[in-house]
């Protein structure tokens, strides 16, 4: 993040360039409630001089480009108008050639628009301010929970709604962190809060949720055997129920279609040993079946669901896994994403 006295330093020191152009920098007092931008920026380039009047934003988040092209507009009247915030990606470029404004960023980034005139655009530079780039934090662990259940139901009157339907689905979440993922979604622009909460760009939400997920972390690993007894599976959730131990076997043939019969049923638990003690079972079979994985990462037992007289991973865990796979998962997974996105799965 940068704040506003060290954006004027930059200025002032001259560090900040955008070649072709000379740029000189005009500081003024803030006064927003009289329509008064941040400051001015004059750029000159083979003798032809124009002045912009300049919106700064110590983020560079969706919401900040809005609100910050927004603001601009509106004090640009015998000036161009000008963004500046620590970083601008090419999405955010775009963004500024929709609306005719300008932005330079402190990372090497910018576009400069002369309607008629001018027309330069530099991208590609990394981001040298990475408390302003997207918070990938809220796409993790416990704070994921929020993303998901946003793509479980639709809507939500109030923060305490979605910390309710996480606990009835098994997670484990504060209202404080329930509270601080809204707000950073918020910024990214893929949840609003008006009239209520609800992810306006689910594909979005989706997205990230893939590209942040990462598999349960593993304590025990044990192969084995369940053959075609259909009691098996029953007799293995009935014993994990009495004994209090969680348990969830991969979801996938609920939801989807797989190619071939090979694949193997992984299934969760907090406790391997619990689960099949006094279950007669081929354990370490070169034909085994069945995958039982132990964890402790609330994520894999999170919206489980009971079908058949067994436990199942929730659609959304089933998606994330096969998503985050080879490409033979990703194309099994490619069945399930309408549906995710027109919340059939609540």
């Amino acid at each position: 993040m940068l704040n506003r006295s060290e954006a004027i330093e930059w200025l002032q020191g001259g560090k900040l360039r955008f070649e072709p152009f000379d740029v000189r920098f005009s500081v003024l007092e803030p006064d927003k409630a009289r329509g008064r931008p941040d400051w001015l920026v004059t750029l000159e380039w083979q003798g032809t001089m124009r002045r912009f009047v300049v919106e700064f934003k110590r983020q560079s988040t969706p919401r900040q480009l809005e609100s910050a092209i927004a603001e601009v507009l509106a004090y640009a009247e015998n000036d161009l108008p000008m963004v500046m915030v620590p970083y601008l990606g090419k999405e955010a470029l775009d963004r500024l050639v929709e609306e005719s404004v300008s932005g330079i960023d402190f990372s090497g980034n910018g576009v400069v628009i002369v309607p008629g005139r001018w027309l330069v655009m530099r991208t590609g530079a990394g981001n040298r301010f990475k408390a302003s780039a997207p918070i990938k934090a809220v796409y993790r662990g416990t704070s994921s929970l929020v993303g998901r259940a946003l793509l479980l139901k639709p809507e939500f009157p109030r923060i305490g709604d979605i910390r309710e339907e996480i606990l009835t689905r098994g997670g484990r979440i504060s209202w404080g962190t329930v509270s601080k993922v809204i707000k950073a979604l918020e910024e990214e622009l893929l949840v609003s809060r008006d009239p209520c909460i609800r992810a306006i760009q689910p594909d979005g939400l989706l997205e990230n949720l893939t590209a942040s997920y990462s598999k349960p972390k593993i304590r025990e690993s044990v192969k084995a055997r369940l053959g075609r007894d259909s009691n098996t599976l029953r007799r293995i959730a009935m014993k994990a129920d009495s004994e209090g131990v969680m348990i969830a076997g991969n979801g996938e043939r609920l939801y989807a279609v797989s190619p071939g019969t090979d694949r193997i049923l992984t299934i969760y638990t907090d406790s391997i040993s619990t689960v099949l003690d006094g279950l007669d079972l081929e354990l370490g079979s070169p034909f085994s079946d069945a995958d039982f994985i132990e964890t402790s990462d609330q994520l894999a037992f999170f919206d489980r669901r009971r079908r058949e007289e067994f436990w199942w991973t929730s659609p959304i865990q089933v998606y994330l896994e096969l998503a985050s796979g080879g490409k033979r998962e990703r194309e099994i997974s490619s069945q399930m994403r309408s549906d995710i996105l027109e919340f059939r799965y609540t």
